[in-house]
């Protein structure tokens, strides 16, 4: 079932994608809303301006007008993820029908992802201090990242002690998992690559 956010994400996508496709616009807005938060984190001038140049390229295709649905997308993401803890462009990505299944991309739900992580945790002691590090090696959208954190949570791990590791042979994805894993604020490395 669509939330509410979802359906004004997905109105706000039309409202751009009148002369490109929607999964252009959506695949623009991930890199766009990930360049911005890797803004506030490079430290190197070399990287700033590099980071800089990419979104300047991708900003520029875009009218003012479409810029502002672009700030209210950001928007929507934000409060999604804190009205509920678990991916939210993931679904989206798969609503739209933007996710590459002729190369396998299907995405994990959030419920079945929530399975996995109470059943990899399992028994396991609790033991504030100690770094936990949990590595997806093929994290798509995040979903299982987001649920093994969340579950964590749960369970009385400091959200300081967690450390969540994607790989992904798909840039957008890993843009979407950035975003999101920052959003939610976890400690986190999201490399883009194929490690399978």
């Amino acid at each position: 079932m669509r939330s509410e956010y979802s359906k004004a994400f997905i109105k706000e996508i039309g409202q751009v994608s009148y002369r490109t496709s929607t999964t252009d616009v959506f695949s623009d807005f991930v890199k766009i809303f990930s360049l911005e938060m890797e803004l506030s984190t490079v430290l190197k001038s070399e990287d700033i301006n590099r980071v800089k140049d990419l979104h300047a390229g991708l900003v520029g295709k875009y009218s003012e007008a479409d810029r502002k649905h672009f700030g209210n997308m950001s928007f929507l993401v934000s409060e999604a993820l804190t009205a509920k803890r678990e991916s939210f462009l993931g679904p989206v990505l798969e609503e739209i029908g933007a996710a590459n299944k002729t190369n396998g991309q299907f995405l994990t739900p959030n419920c079945l992802a929530k399975v996995m992580a109470d059943v990899n945790i399992g028994d396991e002691p609790v033991e504030p201090g100690k770094i936990v590090d949990v590595c997806d090696p093929a994290c798509g959208a995040g979903v299982t990242l987001i649920a093994q954190g969340e579950e964590m949570l749960q369970r009385g791990y400091r959200q300081s002690d967690i450390l969540l590791t994607g790989v992904d042979i798909d840039g957008r994805a890993c843009d979407i998992t950035y975003i999101e894993l920052t959003l939610l604020g976890y400690a986190g490395i999201v490399l883009h690559g194929n490690a399978l």
